[in-house]
């Protein structure tokens, strides 16, 4: 997928990042009552539509996140089911329409709300503001970025993020229902909320025209380009769960150790000539005079990328039933993928993955015909 680090890192109005009173209620930053003529303008309608389309990659990810949380094991956590941004999250003018047309500002300002999730039970809506949680007020963001933070096994984010969602995180951590204090226009509400056990990944939209997805660190990015191309919401599930089928399994760190292990082989096997070239010029190594072929890197990603999309394959097969997308169409939600997308070169080998990807479904057939429980089989089973 061609998405530089730095586009995956901005917060902006087109790319909304997925995360989850004080006595003085916030007030826009602008309050220049002639901005208020821009109501309509095409800048906040855009905000408004990157919601939408963000929106409807969270409702479609949600239930496979909710329905196959045993299945992710330790790496699952508690969620309310609401998304959120504040006006730090803006840059430059968007900021301007964030705040004067939309209401964002330093409170963490709902701009979903899951349906199936305790929020949406709860009776949250869009546009409402977070206050208090467990009679805790929520830190107040600033007007724009300031310093960022890194925390151990996650991507860095702006540290007023960090701190809304530490709060939140630990709000939840037990699974208890949570007391959530919250402005709806001008009037104070308080709501409990039951938090939902869910994988711990996230999903966010990225404006690619390239068809593809991709999971980096624990958010899966879908391309515009995918969300464009699938008629269905079936479909999109499809490729989200395989997705998440890779991350239960472990197949982005088992291929970084692979890759390791491939290119330590590679220059054991070089080795020789290295040492022959240092010793020939005086015992100086000149890395460009000596250059090393990767023989057991390539045919070390090409084996376990094969097996990698077989397993993930097989079990998002089981992921998408256990939420009531059948199995079946499968093979041809991958077969309506242009050859020459992102999507397709990244995953390959459709033709041979066809076959086993029929079984599967067969499989799952035979497992409702007799009435047994859908579980996949374990890896080292199959």
């Amino acid at each position: 997928m061609s998405l530089p680090m730095a586009q995956i890192r901005t917060v902006t109005a087109i790319v909304i990042l997925l995360a989850s009173t004080s006595t003085v209620v916030w007030s826009s930053p602008i309050d220049d009552e002639s901005e208020t003529e821009r109501i309509l303008s095409p800048e906040a309608e855009l905000i408004r539509q990157s919601w939408e389309h963000q929106s409807r990659i969270n409702d479609l990810a949600y239930p496979l996140f909710v329905k196959n949380a045993e299945l992710c094991g330790k790496n699952t956590r508690m969620d309310l089911g609401i998304r959120w941004v504040v006006v730090a999250d803006f840059e430059g003018v968007d900021q301007r329409f964030a705040a004067i047309e939309l209401g964002v500002a330093h409170m963490p300002y709902i701009y979903r709300v899951i349906p199936a999730s305790g929020a949406g039970q709860a009776g949250l809506q869009h546009g409402d503001q977070l206050l208090a949680v467990n009679g805790k007020d929520v830190p107040v963001a600033p007007d724009r970025y300031h310093a960022r933070i890194k925390p151990l096994g996650a991507e860095d984010q702006p540290m007023y993020r960090w701190r809304i969602n530490r709060q939140l995180k630990q709000s939840v951590s037990k699974g208890a229902s949570v007391t959530i204090r919250y402005l709806r226009e001008s009037e104070r509400k308080t709501t409990e909320i039951r938090p939902q056990k869910i994988c711990d990944l996230d999903v966010a939209l990225v404006y690619e025209s390239d068809i593809n997805l991709m999971t980096v660190g624990r958010t899966i990015y879908v391309s515009s380009g995918l969300r464009n191309l699938a008629v269905t919401d079936a479909e999109l599930q499809t490729f989200l769960a395989h997705e998440l089928a890779h991350f239960i399994r472990k197949h982005g760190t088992k291929r970084n150790l692979a890759k390791i292990l491939g290119k330590g082989a590679d220059l054991i096997v070089h080795m020789p000539l290295i040492l022959g070239t240092t010793l020939a010029s005086g015992g100086e190594f000149q890395p460009e005079e000596v250059p090393i072929i990767p023989i057991f890197s390539t045919v070390g990603k090409h084996v376990f990328r094969k097996k990698h999309e077989e397993e993930a394959d097989y079990l998002a097969a089981y992921l998408l039933e256990r939420i009531g997308v059948s199995s079946g169409d499968v093979v041809d939600s991958w077969e309506s993928l242009p050859h020459d997308s992102g999507l397709l070169k990244r995953h390959g080998f459709l033709d041979e993955r066809k076959v086993a990807m029929n079984n599967t479904a067969r499989e799952i057939e035979n497992k409702r015909l007799n009435n047994e429980p859908l579980e996949p089989k374990s890896s080292k089973k199959r």
